[in-house]
């Protein structure tokens, strides 16, 4: 009698196109997938190094001090000073 005809992908002229296509696809995205899982692990992982007081100098850690608010800048400079020129440095009562 009569024969339904859709337009859907499986009643075309040429279903495997259509098959073939959704397997690019489907390869395209865990391709996709497995090179940025790839590209996260070969990521160098640089570890947060901070120097220890026995590496640093004297000026990095009187530059440290400062920056942390333990000292004010007239002592920051005046240290400083003493440490670039070998002056004693300031006595305080």
């Amino acid at each position: 009698m009569f024969h339904e005809f859709h337009h859907g992908a499986m009643n075309g002229p040429l279903p495997w196109v259509h098959f073939a296509l959704m397997g690019i696809v489907w390869l395209a995205i865990v391709g996709l997938v497995i090179a940025a899982i790839i590209a996260l692990l070969r990521r160098p992982q640089y570890p947060a190094v901070v120097p220890s007081q026995a590496q640093m100098g004297p000026l990095d850690i009187l530059s440290a001090r400062y920056a942390r608010g333990e000292i004010d800048a007239t002592t920051y400079q005046a240290m400083r000073a003493h440490i670039l020129t070998g002056d004693p440095p300031p006595t305080t009562i």
